[in-house]
């Protein structure tokens, strides 16, 4: 067993496999989240649960925070009971929620006078969100001693990691691979939909184009999913909850790369236009040629 003891805060979609790694490997575990079914659930695993996120930075060495945004990561870390009600000097505190750099700028200032140490290191599912213990993709911003520092811990949750620099940087790599992300699925779907209306059989259309120059991950995964009838992964709101995709993860990223872009300069037409286009509308063939393969 590791001695180093972590903490971990949200158990949603990606926190609960980033947290059940960290129990594979070894580390004693303190957790929370606000809801008891996925408290029950990674209590089996192993892991110690916590009242509060208080409770949770007394208990560990290096606090990882894995909650929906900004808002809820202000919350965890300075609400009442929150982190900073019971962190201590020398303690890491590693932000791995999509948000701004610049918040992770400002939280590692505030800290910096209270001698804490903060890291932000988002991350993403090369599997698709198959949920591969151990197998994400992790990109990581904050003075290189303390990310040496977590390394182990990194390690535990991510098969790809890259230190991208000061802190920040994790976040702006996240950021860049989200636009590189939509950009791709709305041209694949644009094409897909072109071939599908001249006549041509999605699945045996997909299988061509996924081993051809032009082909991504996302073809590849679609192949796969075509061949046995069912999508690689659902998406599944937490429990009470109705929320679209877009609602809950990609249009807060857009927003956020969006923001990024217009700070340092850049121009990104197509990415602005992602968001006016009805996808399943303009795309109705493609769209309509996919549920009739997986329903």
């Amino acid at each position: 067993m590791n001695e180093l003891k972590l903490g971990f805060i949200g158990l949603g979609n990606m926190g609960m496999p980033m947290a059940r790694s960290l129990l594979k490997a070894g580390f004693p575990v303190t957790v929370f989240d606000l809801r008891p079914e996925a408290l029950a659930e990674i209590r089996t695993q192993g892991a110690v649960i916590a009242g509060s996120p208080a409770e949770v930075a007394k208990s560990g060495e290096i606090i990882i925070s894995m909650v929906r945004d900004e808002s809820q990561t202000e919350e965890v870390l300075f609400g009442r009971s929150g982190v900073w009600e019971g962190i201590r000097a020398g303690q890491v505190i590693i932000i791995s929620s999509t948000v701004s750099p610049g918040f992770c700028r400002q939280i590692y200032a505030r800290a910096k006078k209270q001698e804490v140490n903060v890291i932000d290191a988002p991350v993403t599912d090369p599997s698709g969100q198959n949920h591969i213990l151990g197998g994400l993709t992790i990109m990581v911003g904050g003075d290189k001693d303390v990310v040496t520092r977590c390394w182990p811990v990194l390690e535990a949750m991510g098969k790809n990691i890259f230190y991208m620099g000061d802190i920040g940087n994790g976040e702006i790599c996240k950021l860049v691979h989200q636009i590189n992300s939509f950009n791709i699925n709305l041209v694949t779907r644009e094409s897909l939909n072109i071939g599908v209306k001249a006549g041509l059989d999605l699945k045996t259309m997909v299988q061509a184009l996924s081993l051809g120059l032009g082909s991504t991950r996302g073809l590849q995964a679609m192949a796969k999913m075509l061949e046995s009838g069912q999508p690689p992964f659902r998406f599944k709101p937490p429990v009470g909850e109705k929320r679209s995709g877009w609602e809950s993860g990609m249009g807060k990223d857009w927003t956020l790369a969006m923001e990024l872009a217009q700070e340092i300069g850049a121009d990104i037409p197509i990415a602005h236009r992602i968001k006016e286009i009805d996808a399943d509308k303009t795309y109705e063939a493609y769209s309509k040629a996919l549920k009739d393969y997986i329903t």
